[in-house]
């Protein structure tokens, strides 16, 4: 311990004599260090910590889709499905129920819009989780008719309640009845939405009606189960598919065989961090490459150093001092850098950690899961450490012996061959990052600017939205939302910085208000509508179309004649005429969402509206008049003119104004709901902007130091050379030859390495080829043009001192 303590006090001797080298080595990695800290919390957050549940692996979501949707995408379980499958699975321990609804909390006197999560009693006791305050739910609490009570999320719990541990058993009114606290939950990783309280299923006045509990078509729950001890996910899969394929033998007239149902099993934990993980592999390797080339320029900087400490070392070593004596001192100094940088990287990414988090929680609701802890603390160390080592044992490897020191002499010494050998293969290693990098770079661009220009179908310039959930207690019949409706337009037409206004179930880039169903038309043949599609369907009023610049192709958009009490009509967009009437005519074909039940004739084709993303395919899309499907999920799009001062709480007014306890879910704006489509290219391509730009920064500083230093060990030699009648132009090729000679093989490691790596690329990029001619040919241009700027200063440099100056030196 003694001997440490002297060789740290050594190392900081060192580093207080050499202030600006030093500082440059230790910002350097704090960088490396500090980005993959912040990436790696994150990652452990997200992916590498187990679900804080009892068992969590054995936690799976079960999905019932139909082979005829779009993705195969998940149509939920009605009643008798779950009980059918709760019954006759033998691998399943439990299984739970789960959807969620908008109700209308009044907590002094303040209306508050809430998300609940309408659950089975078991719901908590599957997950292993037990309340902090008050009781769980029992099965008792599913029965119908049972007490209207609710558990309150952690969240909920301390924004509402300011944490208040007396709130169990009191009472609020939510959707004019009132409900008892029983409990509160601690945070957990919800799923698949973050709720702020929780009812029984008893207590859903949708779910506990007669026409769900025994209705196989009212699909609208989640379904969770957790699979018995010594059981593997497999076998609970096959077995789900049995019952699946006894259920719809059993019931075909609710199963279609054309619809091609299919039932699904997945990991929890793969569910919540499905959306994340590419980004978060995507920029894990990304900070990983930059502390290689951080590790890389340091090392360099070491050796460097260490140039001018050879008669040092070997006259240390020529008085006793033993190879593993001064092996370790140059390992201790090298530790210490690494360790003083990670403490400062560690404050980069406390930084950082607010904004990574608010955008993973974007993603999944593990997010809540994200914190610094021993775990993040222990990497930092690691890799601190680790980088220490590296960076330390190289220069110390190369270490000259005495005999072969003191035959140079000043600054004549040289560097070994080992020692000049490492440093090319440290500056082709930091070639082959930036390649990577900065092609990675270029990509994203691309593919962002490729998004960007994408034309949406739409206007979002000026037009912000106020969503509204209707209090559906209050609002529950037809005329009720239509009235409501009207006069939230008569207000916001009245509002000075209003042109126009509309109301819709849905906007632009939005799932809440679409709804999917199978399509039947009246011109196709009965074996025919087998076949058609299913298709994404809205409400929307006469003026929505027109407010958002969506361009009419042919017929005529809605009126306000399209009335309740008007023939039920519907406008199509151009992706489904084109797909169902290629070579005829689709006007005034009627079509039903409902199994037949109702019928709208078409009467108007818009263009396509990218709903579902940018970069999405644009599916098939029907509009259907508001007041003829009216919603309790209402949309007020306004047309803005000028720049409205408080405009958030000029909205909200005009609601209270026909209802004082209807309180408003959101308001913002088309152009930010646009922009947030992309955060997450943006992102990656913003960190591969700023850690390709710090690679290449950190490379023009390799080169250039490598060269410098080469140049003044071959200063006799250019002295001779220059004597001998040698010109100026000949010293400086001689110089820049090396550098172009490493740059040159870094490029093309880096091709071969880039080919391979971009592939990963594959499912973040849109509408651009990861192998592309023209991103390489700017790379390999870029990075060119770095080595020979940073091979010309130091080449020139030398070129203009005089044959004598050159031997004095």
């Amino acid at each position: 311990m003694e001997k440490l303590l002297i060789d740290i006090g050594y190392a900081y001797r060192r580093m207080l004599a050499q202030k600006w080298s030093t500082l440059t080595i230790i910002l350097t990695i704090a960088i490396g260090i500090g980005s993959n800290t912040a990436i790696f919390s994150i990652v452990n957050g997200v992916l590498l910590k187990d679900l804080p549940f009892e068992k969590g692996e054995d936690l799976i979501v079960i999905k019932q889709s139909i082979m005829a949707a779009p993705d195969k995408e998940n149509i939920f379980f009605s009643v008798p499905e779950i009980n059918d499958y709760r019954d006759q699975s033998e691998t399943l321990a439990q299984l739970s129920e789960y959807h969620s609804m908008k109700f209308t909390m009044h907590e002094n006197g303040e209306p508050t819009q809430i998300n609940a999560g309408v659950v089975s009693a078991n719901y908590f006791n599957l997950l292993g989780i037990n309340p902090i305050l008050g009781r769980s739910l029992q099965l008792a609490d599913d029965e119908l008719g049972s007490e209207p009570i609710i558990i309150l999320s952690y969240q909920f719990w301390q924004r509402k309640f300011n944490s208040d541990i007396n709130v169990i058993n009191r009472t609020v009114e939510m959707n004019d009845k009132i409900h008892r606290i029983i409990g509160v939950m601690p945070a957990f990783p919800e799923y698949p939405r973050v709720n702020d309280i929780y009812i029984p299923v008893s207590v859903c006045p949708t779910r506990s009606s007669e026409n769900v509990i025994h209705n196989r078509n009212k699909r609208m729950m989640h379904v969770f189960g957790k699979v018995k001890d010594n059981v593997s996910i497999n076998q609970a899969r096959t077995e789900l598919k049995t019952i699946a394929n006894r259920i719809h033998k059993a019931n075909p007239a609710y199963y279609p065989e054309n619809y091609g149902f299919i039932i699904l099993a997945d990991k929890l934990i793969e569910v919540l961090t499905k959306d994340i993980k590419p980004s978060l592999y995507i920029m894990m390797s990304i900070t990983f490459l930059v502390l290689l080339i951080s590790c890389s320029n340091v090392t360099n900087l070491i050796l460097a150093q260490q140039s001018v400490r050879q008669k040092e070392l070997a006259v240390r070593e020529a008085v006793g001092a033993t190879k593993e004596r001064l092996i370790r001192q140059l390992l201790t100094e090298s530790i210490l850098l690494f360790l003083i940088g990670g403490v400062l990287g560690l404050f980069i990414a406390i930084i950082s950690f607010d904004a990574l988090i608010s955008y993973s929680a974007t993603l999944t609701t593990r997010a809540s899961d994200i914190s610094l802890d021993s775990t993040v603390l222990l990497f930092t160390f690691a890799i601190s450490v680790i980088g220490g080592i590296i960076s330390g044992l190289l220069p110390a490897l190369s270490k000259k012996k005495l005999a072969i020191v003191m035959k140079e002499s000043g600054h004549h010494a040289s560097g070994s061959g080992k020692s000049n050998l490492i440093r090319a293969c440290l500056i082709v290693t930091q070639f082959i990052i930036s390649f990577i990098l900065l092609y990675s770079a270029i990509l994203m661009l691309k593919s962002l600017n490729n998004i960007k220009n994408v034309d949406p179908g739409f206007n979002s310039k000026n037009v912000s939205i106020m969503q509204i959930e209707l209090n559906w207690a209050k609002y529950s019949k037809g005329d009720q939302i239509n009235s409501f409706a009207n006069q939230l337009l008569i207000n916001a037409n009245n509002l000075p910085f209003v042109s126009y206004s509309s109301i819709s179930s849905t906007y632009p880039m939005s799932a809440n208000g679409i709804k999917k169903a199978k399509l039947l038309l009246n011109d196709r043949a009965t074996l025919e509508q087998d076949n058609l599609p299913v298709v994404d369907y809205r409400a929307v009023d006469q003026h929505y179309f027109n407010l958002l610049d969506i361009t009419l192709l042919k017929g005529r958009m809605f009126s306000k004649n399209d009335d309740a009490l008007s023939s039920p009509v519907a406008v199509i967009n151009r992706s489904m005429a084109e797909s169902l009437w290629a070579d005829s005519e689709p006007m005034q074909i009627k079509l039903s969402l409902d199994d037949g039940e109702s019928w709208h004739t078409i009467v108007g084709i818009v263009d396509n509206v990218k709903q579902h993303g940018l970069d999405k395919v644009t599916p098939h899309a029907v509009y259907l008049p508001y007041a003829q499907v009216p919603n309790n999920t209402i949309q007020l799009l306004i047309k803005k003119q000028g720049k409205p001062k408080a405009i958030a709480k000029t909205l909200r007014e005009i609601v209270y104004k026909i209802d004082s306890k209807q309180p408003v879910t959101s308001i913002k704006s088309m152009q930010a709901i646009l922009e947030s489509n992309s955060a997450s290219p943006r992102l990656i391509t913003f960190l591969l902007s700023i850690f390709g730009g710090f690679a290449i920064i950190l490379t023009i500083s390799g080169i250039a130091g490598i060269i410098a230093y080469s140049a003044q060990q071959r200063q006799v030699e250019l002295g001779i050379r220059s004597s001998i009648g040698a010109e100026p132009k000949n010293l400086i090729w001689l110089v820049i030859k090396q550098g172009l000679i490493m740059s040159s093989i870094g490029i093309v490691l880096g091709i071969i390495c880039t080919i391979y790596v971009s592939r990963l690329m594959e499912g973040i990029v849109f509408g651009v080829d990861v192998i592309s001619i023209g991103g390489f040919v700017l790379t390999i241009f870029v990075l060119f043009a770095i080595a020979l700027i940073a091979s010309i200063v130091p080449a020139f440099k030398i070129s203009y001192l005089t044959p004598s100056a050159l031997l004095r030196k």
